[in-house]
């Protein structure tokens, strides 16, 4: 989720050798920060909403959580127009998408992303002690 300028700043101090854990952790801390701001990925467009652990061995990702812009999920709600018709009771449900990510999800997005960004997330995964 970090343009050019900051994976490369943050990958020369995660890299530095000799960095203390507080430094690390500090700076691991700036990076989910910075990508937290980030509601679109630069290189494909997708949304960036909240993922979080939701059980044992199952992450789940809330797109429009916290999100400002309305006609995208309006959008979304338009794509159940059609069910709605026919099954009004599942109303309620339509309005907080949350998408359960299967393994093999999790994958394809590590597959695509670039060696770059792999390389900041492998670092910042080593400092967080409870992964």
């Amino acid at each position: 989720m970090l343009d050019f300028s900051h994976r490369r700043k943050y990958l020369g101090i995660f890299r530095r050798p000799g960095l203390d854990n507080m430094t690390r952790q500090a700076r691991a801390k700036e990076v989910n920060n910075l990508c937290r701001a980030v509601r679109r990925c630069p290189s494909c467009d997708a949304v960036n909403g909240v993922v979080k652990k939701s059980g044992p061995l199952k992450i789940s990702h809330e797109p429009f959580r916290n999100w400002k812009g309305e006609e995208e999920l309006d959008e979304y709600k338009r794509g159940f127009l059609g069910i709605l018709r026919d099954q009004p009771e599942l109303a309620p449900y339509i309005g907080k998408p949350i998408i359960d990510m299967t393994a093999q999800m999790c994958l394809e997005l590590f597959a695509g992303m670039s060696d770059e960004v792999c390389a900041v997330l492998c670092t910042i995964l080593l400092t967080v002690p409870d992964c």
